[in-house]
């Protein structure tokens, strides 16, 4: 029997982005969060380790198994210091967004350290002279998007006044030696491939039985169609390439209440309305920074995760994702003509259970062994090997990776000083030079994108087409915002719900 619980081996999915990693594209996630008045360091550490005790993972590092026998484990670290996670940053004056953009970059630049526990909180004091920011990056093996809205539940009080939490202490466990290791990383990997193959059958039945009798066969053939159009080559854009692991951030909000209106004036979805505008925006790139382009190709394609958590797996860490390859197209130069193609396009996969079926193809895919698979997407991370096959147009997959996290729409606290913005950070990878987070959090929509400095430097200038672009639909569902962020303010309840909603999949806003 083995020593090692099942939810400290990596998942599959988990282990994707470990096996995918190197210097060129590190695979940490985060968010770069905003405060109004600054936040004592002492008292911010205190707040953190007070926090970090409900989830054990934040004590434990990486373990790889003996000759790739097995996928690694978390193993808690005899040695963990909260000083070597939670660190403290100054901005020169006047501490402008640009510079903290800048910081940001610098931060989530680089890979984190796999010889600690793999994440990090940056405080920054100085931001708009008066204000403090914090930092955050979390490997992606770790968690994702929705499993991050969970940790900042955890992390965030829902009150200024909250009393203290009390810290948990850490007593780490004895670890593994040599050839105890050996034989359970023997054991686990042949009952693992059983507990795999279990999950996968039980999933395709999950699957099939998701469709009403005579309509599975459909469901397959969307499948199938979406699949096969996913698989062909796309062309590349400026900005699908990989070269460092410099990082360029920026992001901008827009009203919550106001895309509610936009959505019931013109339909579809608030997701829909968000991919609208990146779409638009992305084709006023195009046409400034690269028009023959759009001459050459009209598809642009977003990869969006989506949350496909059970009500059993609600409020688990790691990573319980699928991906929705969604083809825009850039010809459509009306907003509403595009947003209305774009709801199109994601009702049919929603109906097609398109989400579901990607899940299984993956877990098809992840039933070889840990040492093919991490020897497989290593060789295919690597940049040289990037290169070479996009040479042939077989990369990227997508043009962009596109997440939606819904957050709470209440604010939150850390130390006594209000949350005012939370803004995701993906990693760039596989040839996405640029990628997009998108969170909603107190009546506010966040969207920020980060990129590869060296190919997509000018990330503000897509900012820039995004506000040309939400101002266009705005005119078109004649908002006016004042009136709807009025009206949203006067019915918003003093005290907030006890408990955050459950986080929704990407396409059910």
């Amino acid at each position: 029997m083995s020593s090692v619980a099942e939810s400290d081996r990596l998942s599959p999915m988990d282990a994707f982005f470990i096996y995918l990693e190197n210097e060129q594209q590190p695979m940490h996630v985060g968010s770069v969060n905003t405060f109004e008045g600054k936040i004592p360091f002492k008292k911010f550490r205190r707040h953190i380790e007070s926090r970090i005790g409900h989830f054990h993972r934040y004590y434990q590092k990486l373990l790889s198994s003996p000759l790739n026998l097995h996928h690694p484990v978390w193993e808690d670290d005899p040695d963990f210091r909260i000083e070597n996670h939670v660190f403290l940053h100054t901005l020169p004056a006047p501490g402008a967004l640009e510079d903290l953009h800048a910081l940001a970059g610098k931060i989530f630049s680089g890979m984190l350290d796999r010889g600690k526990p793999l994440w990090e909180i940056h405080l920054v004091h100085g931001f708009n002279r008066r204000d403090s920011a914090m930092i955050l990056k979390v490997h992606h093996a770790m968690i994702d998007g929705v499993a991050g809205v969970s940790m900042a539940l955890v992390l965030f009080d829902l009150s200024a006044d909250a009393p203290p939490a009390k810290a948990v202490p850490f007593v780490p466990a004895a670890p593994r030696t040599g050839p105890t290791r050996v034989t359970e990383e023997v054991w686990d990997s042949a009952i693992g491939a059983v507990r795999h193959w279990t999950h996968l059958q039980r999933n395709a039945l999950s699957y099939f039985s998701s469709f009403k009798e005579g309509e599975w066969g459909n469901g397959v053939q969307h499948f199938l169609k979406t699949m096969t159009e996913f698989m062909l080559p796309i062309r590349h854009m400026p900005f699908n390439k990989t070269r460092s692991n410099e990082r360029v951030i920026a992001w901008t909000e827009f009203s919550f209440a106001e895309f509610r209106a936009i959505r019931a004036v013109l339909g579809g979805t608030l997701n829909d309305i968000v991919l609208t505008i990146i779409a638009g925006a992305v084709r006023r790139y195009l046409e400034e920074r690269a028009p023959a382009y759009l001459k050459k190709s009209k598809t642009f394609r977003i990869l969006a995760p989506v949350n496909i958590r059970n009500e059993a797996e609600r409020g688990a860490i790691g990573n319980h994702i699928s991906f929705l390859p969604i083809d825009v197209n850039l010809d459509i130069a009306d907003p509403v003509d595009r947003l209305h193609a774009i709801h199109l396009r994601t009702q049919e996969m929603k109906t097609a259970n398109i989400a579901h079926a990607v899940n299984l193809l993956f877990e098809a895919l992840q039933s070889n062994t840990a040492a093919v698979q991490s020897m497989a997407l290593s060789t295919g991370g690597n940049a040289a090997v990037q290169r070479l096959l996009g040479a042939f147009s077989l990369i990227p997959l997508a043009h962009m990776i596109c997440t939606n996290v819904p957050g709470p729409q209440f604010p939150l606290y850390c130390a006594g000083h209000r949350l005012t913005s939370i803004n995701v950070m993906l990693p760039v990878c596989l040839d996405m030079g640029i990628n997009c987070g998108i969170l909603s959090y107190d009546q506010k929509i966040s969207v920020s994108f980060i990129a590869d400095k060296t190919v997509a430097p000018e990330a503000a200038l897509l900012m820039q087409h995004m506000a040309a672009e939400a101002e266009a639909l705005r005119n078109a569902a004649a908002v006016s915002t004042a009136k709807y962020i009025q009206i949203t303010r006067s019915g918003r309840s003093a005290t907030p719900p006890k408990e955050a909603p459950q986080e929704a999949c990407v396409t059910q806003h």
